[in-house]
C-alpha cells in the first residue's frame, strides 16, 4: 500500500512538472518496500508469538502435562540446535562467550531432560513425586545462571571445546549422582509447596542472572546491538521466570505455566542471539570468499604446480610421520592388502617372525606360517573387509620356527581410500598368553572357593566395595531359613525391610573392614528358623585382587547357640556349685564352733579333775 502511495506521489510530481531524478526515485521505492516489510514482519511476529501463548495457554487447561512436556521439549530442541550450531560453526566464530553459550545450553538441556522424564504425572519414575523434578530444575538452573557468568570471561579469549565439553560433562554427571544418590536437599513437599532451600536458591539463581546482565553490560561493545538486545532479554526473562517458581504451591499452578513460558522465551532469544552471530555472519563470509575465489582461480592455476609440490612434501612427511608412529607402537602392527601381501610393518611384528620389516613387506602369511593358521588369518582378514568395521579375534598361533605357540590378541580393521575402495586390513596384536593363564588361574581359584564354600558347613558370603551381596552359600541360607536370592546386589540395609539394630551393626562392619583393611569379628543375633533368635560369630576380611587393592568383603559365619548355651549351663553350673560350697563352709564353720566349746568344755572340766587330784593328795599328806 505505501508502495503504491509513493508511486502515485511520484507520478503526480512527474505530472505536475517534478524534478524527481530516477535514482532518487528507486531509493525511495525501495525504502517504502523495506518499512512496509518490516511492519509486515512485526505484525506477523507480534501474531505469532500471541497465537504461541494463546495455543499454551489453552493446552494447560486441556492437559497441563501436555503443555508441560511441549515447552520443555522444545527448550530441549533450542539446547541441542544450539549445541550443534555452535559446533558446526566453531570454526567461525572467533567469539568464545557464544561459544561457551551455545555448549553449555545443551548441557543445560540434558538436565532438562531428565526434569521433564521426572515430572509428575509422566510416570517414567513412578514414585518420586514432584520433588525430584524440582531438584533437577534448580539444578539446571544453577548450571545455566552459572553458564551466563562464565561465558563474557571467554569473550576474548579461545577456547579449547573439548575441554569445555569435558567440564560440562563432569558436571552434569555430579549433579546427576548427587541427586539419584539422595544427597541433593528437597525442593518440594507434597501438601505444603516449595522448600525454604527451594526458594533460597531461586533467589540465589536471580542474585547470579543480575551479575551475569551486569557482566554483558560490561562488554557489550564487543556485540552486536542486536545480539546484545536479544541476550539482555534473555536474561531479564529467565529472571522473571525464576520470581514466578518461587511463589507455586502446586507444580500445575499458573505461576509454574508462567515460569514455564518465559523459559521457552529465554531459550529462544538466545537461540536467536546465535543463529545471527553463528550462521548468517558466517554464510555471508563463505558467499563473500566463494566470490573472491571465483575472481583467483586465473591466479590460483599459475600456482597449481606449487601447490602439487607442497602437497607431495606434505604427504612425504605424513608418510614418514605414520612410519615413525607405527614403530613407536610397542604392540606388532601391519597392514595387508586385500590380496593378503603386507604393505606396512612395524619392527615388533617382524621380529615375531626374526626377519627385518622390509623383508616382510610383498610376503605373505603363507611364507611364515603353516598353510592352516595363514588360511585362518586370511578368511579372518576378509570377514573384516565384508563387516566394514573393526573385528577383533583372539588367535592361537603357531610359529615355525620352534612350533611353540601363543594365544594373540587380534583386531583387524580394514581400511578406505576417499572413493571407498580397499586399501587392505590394518591389524594391531598383542599377546594374551600370560593374561590368559591368569584368568584361568583366577577361574580355577574361583571355582576352588565355590567348591568349598558349597560344601563348607559354615555360612560364608561376599559383598563388593558398596557393600551389596555378591555370593552366599547354601549353609548361610539353611542355617537362618531365608530366601537370599532376593538380596542379590542389595546391601544389608536395604534388603532388610525392618532395619533391625543387628543389620545396621552387620553392615557397620562392613564398611569398617573396606575403609581399613583389617578383619574383624563380632558375635550377633539372627533369626532362625525356629523362631527363637540365634548367636552367630562372624569374622570379617577383607578380599584384594593380585596387586593388593580391596576388592570387596568375604564373612564366615558359624551358629554358636549351643555352644553359648552350654557356656551358660557351665556358668550356672559353677554358680550353683559355688553356692553349695558357701553353704557347706558355713555348716562346717557352725560345727567346728560347736567343736571348739565342747573342747572347752572338755579341757576345763579336765583342768579341775587334775586340781581335785591335787588338792586330794595334799589332804592325806596332812592326814597321815
Amino acid at each position: 500500500m505505501a508502495r503504491r502511495l509513493c508511486l502515485a506521489n511520484n507520478t503526480c510530481k512527474r505530472a505536475a512538472g517534478g524534478t524527481t531524478k530516477p535514482g532518487e526515485q528507486i531509493q525511495l521505492e525501495l525504502k517504502s518496500a523495506t518499512q512496509e516489510r518490516s511492519r509486515t514482519e512485526i505484525i506477523s511476529c507480534i501474531g505469532v508469538i500471541a497465537a504461541i501463548v494463546l495455543g499454551l495457554y489453552l493446552t494447560s487447561i486441556h492437559s497441563y502435562l501436555l503443555f508441560h512436556s511441549l515447552v520443555e521439549i522444545t527448550t530441549i530442541a533450542i539446547g541441542f540446535t544450539l549445541f550443534i550450531l555452535t559446533w558446526n560453526a566453531r570454526n567461525f566464530l572467533s567469539n568464545g562467550c557464544l561459544k561457551v553459550l551455545g555448549i553449555g545450553y545443551a548441557f543445560i538441556a540434558t538436565i532438562d531432560l531428565f526434569h521433564t522424564l521426572a515430572y509428575k504425572g509422566m510416570n517414567v519414575f513412578p514414585s518420586v513425586g514432584a520433588n525430584l523434578p524440582t531438584q533437577l530444575w534448580i539444578a539446571a538452573r544453577f548450571l545455566q545462571a552459572l553458564t551466563l557468568c562464565i561465558a563474557p570471561l571467554f569473550v576474548r579469549r579461545k577456547i579449547n571445546e573439548y575441554l569445555l565439553i569435558a567440564g560440562y560433562f563432569f558436571i552434569v554427571a555430579t549433579i546427576a549422582a548427587i541427586v539419584y544418590a539422595g544427597y541433593f536437599p528437597d525442593c518440594f513437599v507434597e501438601g505444603k509447596g516449595l522448600t525454604p532451600f527451594k526458594i533460597a536458591s531461586e533467589y540465589g539463581i536471580i542474585a547470579l542472572l543480575l551479575a551475569s546482565l551486569l557482566i554483558f553490560h560490561n562488554i557489550r561493545a564487543v556485540f552486536s546491538k542486536g545480539v546484545y538486545t536479544l541476550i539482555v532479554s534473555s536474561i531479564l526473562c529467565t529472571i522473571v521466570s525464576e520470581l514466578s517458581f518461587t511463589a507455586y504451591l502446586s507444580v500445575y499452578g499458573f505461576a509454574n505455566m508462567l515460569g514455564h513460558i518465559l523459559k521457552l522465551a529465554a531459550f529462544y532469544q538466545i537461540y536467536r542471539a546465535l543463529l545471527v552471530t553463528g550462521l548468517k555472519k558466517p554464510l555471508d563470509l563463505i558467499f563473500r570468499e566463494l566470490k573472491q575465489a571465483e575472481e583467483a582461480l586465473q591466479k590460483a592455476h599459475d600456482h597449481l604446480e606449487e601447490q602439487v609440490r607442497e602437497r607431495t612434501a606434505e604427504l612425504e612427511n605424513e608418510r614418514r610421520l605414520l612410519r615413525s608412529l607405527v614403530q613407536t607402537i610397542p604392540d606388532p602392527v601391519w597392514l595387508k592388502s586385500p590380496e593378503g601381501k603386507f604393505l606396512i610393518a612395524n619392527t615388533s611384528f617382524a621380529r615375531l617372525f626374526n626377519v627385518s620389516e622390509s623383508e616382510l613387506i610383498g610376503k605373505t602369511d603363507f611364507d611364515y606360517l603353516d598353510p592352516a593358521q595363514a588360511a585362518f588369518f586370511q578368511q579372518k582378514d576378509r570377514e573384516a573387509i565384508a563387516a566394514e568395521r573393526t573385528k577383533t579375534n583372539e588367535e592361537w598361533v603357531t610359529f615355525l620356527g620352534d612350533n611353540h605357540r601363543e594365544l594373540w590378541e587380534t583386531s583387524k580393521t580394514p581400511l578406505h581410500y576417499a572413493d571407498g575402495r580397499v586399501i587392505g586390513v590394518l591389524g594391531v596384536a598383542r599377546n594374551i598368553t600370560g593374561r590368559k593363564q591368569m584368568e584361568e588361574a583366577l577361574a580355577a581359584s574361583e571355582r576352588e572357593f565355590r567348591s568349598l564354600a558349597e560344601n563348607s558347613p559354615d555360612n560364608i558370603a561376599r559383598y563388593d566395595l558398596r557393600c551389596r551381596l555378591k555370593y552366599f552359600n547354601p549353609a548361610l541360607q539353611k542355617s537362618v531359613h531365608q530366601d537370599f536370592d532376593h538380596k542379590l546386589g542389595k546391601s544389608p540395609r536395604e534388603a532388610d525391610e525392618d532395619d533391625t539394630k543387628e543389620t545396621g551393626l552387620y553392615e557397620d562392619m562392613l564398611w569398617k573392614v573396606i575403609d581399613s583393611g583389617e578383619p574383624s569379628e563380632i558375635e550377633i543375633d539372627m533369626p532362625h528358623f525356629s523362631g527363637e533368635a540365634h548367636t552367630h560369630h562372624i569374622r570379617f576380611v577383607a578380599e584384594r585382587d593380585p596387586l593388593g587393592n580391596i576388592i570387596g568383603v568375604l564373612t564366615i559365619g558359624r551358629d554358636i547357640t549351643d555352644r553359648k548355651q552350654m557356656e551358660e549351663s557351665i556358668r550356672k553350673l559353677n554358680e550353683e556349685l559355688e553356692e553349695r560350697v558357701k553353704q557347706r563352709t558355713a555348716e562346717l564353720e557352725v560345727k567346728n564352733a560347736e567343736l571348739q566349746r565342747m573342747n572347752r568344755i572338755f579341757v576345763g572340766r579336765e583342768l579341775r579333775m587334775v586340781e581335785l587330784k591335787e588338792r586330794i593328795q595334799k589332804l592325806e599328806k596332812t592326814g597321815g
